[in-house]
């Protein structure tokens, strides 16, 4: 009995002892499966990735819906970097020149040739005399990229007292107000096609006066950035022009002694010229003094006469 239940329990050991090392082999395949699956499964998010992030290996090429995503968003992204999408910049250019000169009539002329000769055009133009000076006010519009050179040939006509130049970035304003005419365009285009679905006479009256007052800020738009691009691409130079004597322009030369020189001759001139016009003013006044004492002693000697001749 005891050899019987000894043998049983010897198969059985046997048994198991078989059944482990199978059991255990696979278990390991059945992990080693589960493992595999979860890669392959993750595999494709990771080369997404991979490839989003530009680190494919040179052996692999993305393919299908991975690649066509991300040519996609690379054109996309290329779309918003592009240079050529940048919008330029407004900028408005003006400058003030104030300047002396002893050779009037050739700077005058040369001051006027100086816009149409680059490309840009005299907007004002003023000549006026004052005693024995004479002075010019010019302002030119010359295009942007001239600007300097024009200021440069400007001041080299004469002798500068004064210059300034300024430059006035008006972008954001000029994109705003571009957005706004877009927005005011596309509102036009809606009320127009309201009107031609309106039945009822007060809703046409009404769209069409909402209609007037989109194009008159349309106009309003228009001429704002009509006026930015103008100014923009043509600058502003106004140049102010004194004609001096060749004597008193070399006095105005810098240093204590000619600056008082030049102030002792500014004192004498401006006292000769009170002195004309005062002879000028009595000039102009006694002629009529005269002729109302003529008047006066004509009378005088008539009622004399008169007086006697009633006595006589």
């Amino acid at each position: 009995m005891k050899r019987k239940t000894l043998k049983i329990f010897l198969i059985i050991f046997g048994c198991v002892c078989v059944c482990l090392p199978a059991c255990s082999t696979g278990s390991g395949a059945a992990s080693q499966t589960v493992e595999t699956t979860r890669a392959d499964a993750a595999s494709p998010y990771q080369n997404n990735l991979r490839y989003a992030e530009g680190e494919a290996p040179a052996d692999e090429a993305p393919t299908g819906a991975v690649a066509d995503y991300g040519a996609a968003d690379l054109a996309t992204t290329a779309g918003f970097t592009d240079a050529s999408q940048v919008q330029p910049d407004k900028i408005i250019q003006t400058a003030s020149i104030e300047m002396q000169t002893d050779r009037f009539g050739e700077t005058v002329d040369a001051l006027r040739a100086a816009g149409p000769d680059n490309g840009g055009y005299v907007e004002s133009a003023n000549l006026e005399q004052y005693d024995a000076s004479r002075y010019f006010y010019i302002t030119l519009r010359v295009p942007a990229e001239k600007f300097g050179e024009v200021c440069k040939y400007a001041e080299s006509l004469g002798k500068v007292l004064s210059s300034s130049q300024n430059a006035e970035d008006v972008s954001a304003s000029y994109y705003d107000t571009a957005d706004r005419l877009d927005t005011k365009l596309i509102e036009e285009e809606r009320v127009l096609d309201m009107i031609t679905r309106a039945t009822k006479i007060d809703d046409l009256l009404a769209l069409e006066e909402r209609l007037g007052e989109i194009r008159e800020q349309i106009e309003v738009y228009q001429s704002r950035l009509t006026s930015i691009d103008r100014q923009a691409l043509y600058s502003t130079i106004a140049v102010s022009l004194e004609e001096v004597r060749r004597e008193a322009l070399a006095l105005t030369s810098e240093g204590l002694g000619g600056r008082i020189q030049s102030a002792f001759i500014g004192s004498v001139n401006g006292v000769a010229s009170f002195f004309q016009n005062a002879v000028i003013f009595l000039a102009g006044v006694i002629i009529p003094l005269l002729f109302a004492g003529l008047l006066v002693f004509i009378g005088v000697r008539v009622a004399k006469a008169a007086g006697k001749g009633k006595k006589d």
